[in-house]
């Protein structure tokens, strides 16, 4: 063991750390360490390779990969979930948009009301967890909540209006929102934090929409964006859009 492995063993072993130390410097691994139990009813210990359930730490990479199509064209901060909901979530306020979901400000209710959770063993969900193998599957989770503030007054912590983001994400790129992490928040693909395909599973970096300062130049149907409008080309088949093209979002 190195002098930095021995370190943090020490630290971990004082600490009662329970989890998984990695430290990766100019694409080396020099540390790989397992502490701890995995579960602890059954005694079973942490491997380098075990799966945490990460829970809210999954909002920044969703954050992170809505800032991406932001900043790629596909998504606008004053995009309306409803210029891509269409008729879903009908009780949702119009004027929620993507800026006020970040900073949940939307005044959306939530599926998941911590507030009125009545104790750790209180069953919560809406619907049976097994439904919810896919962005679109959390619709009937989302739907029916009645407004809590109008958009843009208060903060309010909201796991919906997270939720929201992604399927706000999939169906403005045309991709399922697991493989549009990719390059998006972090540099390698091979790269998962947690293992699972919620938020860590993807493929190469997405360009949906050309990111010429005349936008309105290079529509979804048209094949190519040339090299002089902005360097970059997309795929022969264009892009696969969907909703309010992102020259005419307010």
């Amino acid at each position: 063991m190195t002098a930095l492995a021995d370190e943090l063993d020490l630290v971990a072993r004082d600490s009662a750390f329970s989890g998984v130390i990695r430290v990766v410097r100019e694409e080396l691994t020099e540390v790989s360490a397992a502490h701890g139990l995995a579960q602890r009813g059954e005694r079973i210990p942490n491997r380098v390779d075990t799966r945490f359930g990460v829970a809210s730490v999954t909002k920044g990479f969703t954050a992170v990969v809505v800032l991406s199509l932001i900043e790629d064209g596909v998504l606008h901060e004053h995009t309306t979930a409803r210029s891509l909901l269409g008729d879903d979530l009908p009780v949702m306020d119009d004027h929620v948009t993507v800026e006020q979901l970040l900073g949940h400000r939307s005044g959306i209710g939530d599926y998941l009301d911590e507030e009125s959770v009545d104790g750790v063993d209180a069953y919560v969900m809406p619907v049976p967890v097994h439904q919810l193998d896919s962005t679109e599957g959390y619709l009937p989770a989302l739907e029916g909540r009645p407004t809590v503030a109008a958009p843009d007054v208060e903060f309010r912590y909201c796991n919906s209006g997270y939720v929201l983001l992604a399927l706000l994400a999939e169906r403005a790129s045309g991709t399922a929102f697991p493989d549009l992490d990719g390059g998006r928040t972090r540099p390698s693909p091979t790269c998962t934090p947690s293992g699972r395909r919620c938020s860590t599973a993807g493929c190469c970096r997405l360009h949906a929409w050309c990111r010429c300062a005349d936008r309105a130049a290079t529509r979804p149907d048209s094949t190519r964006a040339t090299a002089s409008d902005c360097g970059w080309t997309r795929p022969a088949t264009g892009s696969p859009w969907r909703g309010t093209t992102p020259s005419s979002v307010p």
